[in-house]
């Protein structure tokens, strides 16, 4: 966890590597943001769904009406592996950008230990709370991809993790994870008082609730209840928190 308001954290191995299931469409997202900006390619650009990528599809593509042969553009793909984490469209924007560009974008950001040219899928909290990091920060990539980026996260459909046990209307841009030896959820959370970083890994399968209860803790902790009396406005945020790097990172408009 890191407190982007005031560059505090906290964190338990956030080194431990784990199967990062579908977290590695994090990396996939940031890439194709970056080669978008240097005009590599292009997100009206048309990408045909092929066999290969079809027989990864875990029940998204019937969800999205499309199938194999189906011609869908570069916006449209990330939208459904971010929002629906549909794999087939990984798969193509894997293949588009190039998996080995995937891992040097990373370390060329910082990451040192997830990659996706691997068919283990290594991830730590470490490196998924940077790549956030930067991203809430407006320094992935740049402020506009990093902003759009974002709010795409707050599109994503699964919401029985991060979100779950926390207040209605806060923002919460997260990814998820599922495999049969994983369940994560790492996000950015823009809360009352402090926007923060979150990333939560694990090695059982399908276990929910222990994240929803942890995130409703952490942002207890950084939200604590208001007492009677005067207003207590100290260590509250406008409208952006103001982070150490300097930068400024307001909530994502809600759609």
């Amino acid at each position: 966890m890191r407190n982007l308001t005031d560059g505090t954290e906290a964190a338990v191995q956030p080194d431990r590597v784990f199967y990062a299931a579908s977290l590695y469409k994090l990396a996939i997202l940031y890439e194709v943001y970056r080669q978008e900006r240097q005009g590599r390619i292009d997100f009206s650009q048309t990408l045909t769904i092929t066999e290969k990528a079809a027989e990864q599809d875990l029940g998204t593509l019937d969800l999205l009406g499309w199938s194999a042969g189906s011609v869908i553009t570069v916006a449209q793909a990330v939208e459904a592996m971010i929002t629906v984490s549909d794999n087939a469209s990984a798969v193509l924007l894997g293949d588009l950008v190039g998996w080995h560009n995937v891992d040097q974008g990373l370390r060329e950001l910082g990451l040192r230990s997830t990659r996706v040219n691997d068919p283990e899928l290594p991830v730590t909290a470490a490196d998924l709370a940077w790549l956030l990091d930067r991203m809430a920060c407006g320094q992935a990539v740049d402020e506009q991809a990093s902003r759009e980026m974002v709010e795409l996260l707050t599109r994503q459909r699964v919401r029985d993790r991060l979100p779950a046990l926390l207040p209605e209307g806060v923002v919460v841009a997260n990814k998820t994870g599922n495999w049969t030896n994983a369940t994560h959820d790492a996000g950015i959370v823009y809360s009352p008082r402090a926007t923060y970083v979150i990333v939560v890994l694990s090695e059982t399968a399908w276990q929910s609730e222990p994240i929803a209860r942890l995130s409703a803790a952490v942002y207890a902790y950084f939200n604590p209840p208001r007492t009677a009396g005067p207003p207590e406005n100290r260590g509250r945020l406008s409208a952006a928190a103001t982070f150490t790097s300097g930068r400024e990172a307001s909530a994502p408009a809600r759609r």
